[in-house]
């Protein structure tokens, strides 16, 4: 079997899965993460899954609690 880098392999493992364009692609922006961070900003508190809802019907943004809580900790 003949793996070829898609970038020079410096020691470690490359193949085809390294190229551009492999997985998801982001369905939010980073402005939308900033409106999460003002309404978490209120007074009430929210949990992830109500900030799914506020997301996708304020910016038309569907993720689920787990997404949302990876992508807010990265």
């Amino acid at each position: 079997m003949n793996i070829r880098c898609a970038k020079p392999c410096n020691g470690g493992l490359g193949g085809p899965w390294e190229a551009a364009g492999r997985g998801g692609k982001t369905k939010w922006q980073n402005s939308d993460i900033k409106a999460v961070e003002t309404w978490l900003q209120e007074q009430r508190s929210y949990t992830s899954v109500q900030l799914c809802e506020r997301l996708a019907t304020e910016r038309g943004v569907v993720l689920s609690g787990k997404q949302l809580g990876q992508i807010y900790r990265s």
